[in-house]
């Protein structure tokens, strides 16, 4: 597992040789596996020299040599060290702008429009995610709304959408694992009253209409929107990852002229 602490013994290795009076002494051979493995002399114990990253390497060849007392006689073995995926690295945001700009009072925002404009690279990371979302949840005996614990509203979604946040779990080699859950939050108590986020597929939503315009209203707004691994449980070793999302609140002619007698 690559979450193995380093110094972990992975593997002992037993030499027999003829000449009993002989000192056996083991070393590993290919150097660019030495950073990684080692192997005391003396006893023929692999172990983890540094940590291991599935992410970069999934499989290592260990070339182990064993020498005689003069160094006469050599054997040479090769092992194979398959590194299995650990949740180490928390979700990665792959859509989310700095901020965005919605006009009090409705909906300008086109979610659409900004997919069909994105660079290709992360339409296909869009892609590779969903489809992988896809087999993980067929692995599951839950329905993806089974997931939904209510940490939102209950009711179904039917407020307006002004985003899609969009998250991937790099840990695409372990073979089962939870949906990523989204949340948010903000220093703006109020926020509560305004936005909401679905917690499977990351859709914002305007829970009712923005006002810029003083006394009550705001020309901006911070969300912090948080991505946890393994549904956000805590049980599972759950990773998060959190970001920033300004809400720019436009303003619009919608307040009626006053008259002012003089």
């Amino acid at each position: 597992m690559e979450d193995a602490e380093p110094g972990t013994t992975i593997f002992h290795l037993n030499v027999s040789d003829i000449d009993t009076d002989d000192i056996l002494t083991f070393s590993i051979v290919n150097e660019q596996e030495a950073s990684a493995f080692a192997v005391k002399e003396n006893t023929g114990e692999v172990y983890l020299a540094s940590a291991l990253d599935y992410e970069r390497v999934q499989q290592h060849s260990v070339e182990v040599q064993v020498s005689d007392s003069n160094n006469e006689h050599r054997a040479r073995t090769i092992l194979t060290v398959i590194v299995e995926d650990a949740n180490d690295n928390p979700p990665r945001f792959l859509n989310l702008p700095k901020e965005i700009v919605v006009e009090e009072g409705r909906q300008t925002f086109d979610y659409d429009q900004l997919i069909s404009r994105q660079p290709l690279r992360l339409k296909r990371d869009t892609k590779k995610q969903k489809d992988y979302n896809k087999k993980r949840l067929s692995t599951s005996t839950k329905s993806p709304e089974d997931f939904y614990d209510g940490s939102s509203s209950q009711q179904p979604y039917t407020s307006r959408i002004i985003y899609k946040v969009e998250a991937i779990d790099p840990d695409f080699g372990r073979p089962l694992k939870l949906p990523i859950r989204y949340t948010l939050t903000s220093s703006n108590s109020l926020y509560t009253q305004f936005f909401e986020i679905h917690p499977l597929n990351g859709t914002i939503h305007l829970k009712k209409e923005l006002d810029r315009d003083p006394p009550n209203g705001f020309d901006e707004w911070l969300l912090t929107i948080i991505a946890a691994d393994e549904d956000g449980r805590e049980d599972m070793g759950s990773k998060k990852n959190a970001s920033w999302l300004k809400i720019i609140v436009k303003d619009i002619n919608d307040l009626a002229r006053k008259i002012i007698k003089l």
